[in-house]
Order: C-alpha cells, then sequence, then structure tokens
C-alpha cells in the first residue's frame, strides 16, 4: 500500500466523520429544544391531573358541595365484620341505671300457696330478688285559660 492513498483514505474518512459530527449536533440541538419543550408540557399536564383529581375526590364532606351532588353510592349487602366483641369489654366499668336509696314505691310480690298446697309463714320469706324500674311519668296537659280585657279613655271635655 502507498502512503498517499492511506492518507487520502483517512483524509476521506475524516471529512465524513465531520459531516456526521455537524449532523449529530443539529440533531442533538433539536432534540434538546425537544425536550425542553416536553418537560414544560409535562409539568402543566401533572399541574392539570391534580386539580382535576381534587375536583373528583371533593364531595359534600369535605367541601361546600350539597349532599345532592354527591352521587349515588351502594351500601355493601352485609356489614363489615368487627374485630372486638359487641358490648362492654372485661375490665370495663359500666355506667348504668343504679338502685336509688329511697324508692317513691315499694311492692312486694309474695306467693301464699305453694303449687303443691303448702302454705307459707312470714318467717319463711327471705327476699330472693331486688329490682327497681325506672319509668317515666305519663305527660300531661296544661290549658291555661287566657282572657284579654279592653279599656278605653274616656275624654272629659
Amino acid at each position: 500500500m502507498d502512503k498517499d492513498f492511506v492518507i487520502s483514505e483517512l483524509i476521506k474518512r475524516l471529512n465524513i466523520l465531520e459531516v456526521e459530527l455537524t449532523q449529530l449536533k443539529t440533531d442533538y440541538a433539536v432534540l434538546k429544544k425537544a425536550s425542553s419543550q416536553l418537560q414544560a408540557e409535562n409539568t402543566l399536564l401533572k399541574a392539570e391531573i391534580s386539580e382535576l383529581e381534587s375536583r373528583f375526590k371533593s364531595n359534600s364532606s369535605n367541601s361546600s358541595k350539597p349532599p345532592s351532588s354527591d352521587g349515588y353510592q351502594e351500601k355493601p349487602a352485609f356489614a363489615k365484620k368487627t374485630k372486638g366483641k359487641k358490648g362492654g369489654q372485661k375490665g370495663h366499668k359500666g355506667n348504668n341505671l343504679r338502685q336509688v336509696a329511697k324508692p317513691d314505691k315499694t311492692i312486694k310480690c309474695v306467693t301464699d300457696k305453694c303449687s303443691c298446697g303448702h302454705e307459707f309463714h312470714l318467717d319463711e320469706f327471705s327476699i330472693d330478688e331486688k329490682r327497681q324500674v325506672f319509668d317515666l311519668p305519663q305527660p300531661s296537659w296544661r290549658l291555661p285559660n287566657i282572657r284579654y280585657t279592653k279599656q278605653a279613655v274616656r275624654f272629659v271635655g
């Protein structure tokens, strides 16, 4: 191989690479510009999505919308199972109606005879059970009679 031939081939290859480099620089500039435009568009779209999601998630309980705008919410056919037992748990001090020391009236329920025919005497009885019933009184009407009077001033003149 001749030196001049090799040098000329290398120069041709160098010229081709320079053209390719110029083309790549142009393509890089175009892609960089497109990338910055896409990033700006992406930021705008993310903001729009978050605004739409907040509007979609708003209902009458977390905004000023009326309940009629909530739409139909289908209720589950079966209630969810709860983990614990119902009612007061072990160790819980209950707050219920306590028996009063002086009730309004005492009613004694005493049987005279047993089903077998034995008659009981007072000394054979002991208190088996003691209950208090809290009854609300019946509401009653109060009907006042209201009378209005008229007065007229007579002028003396």
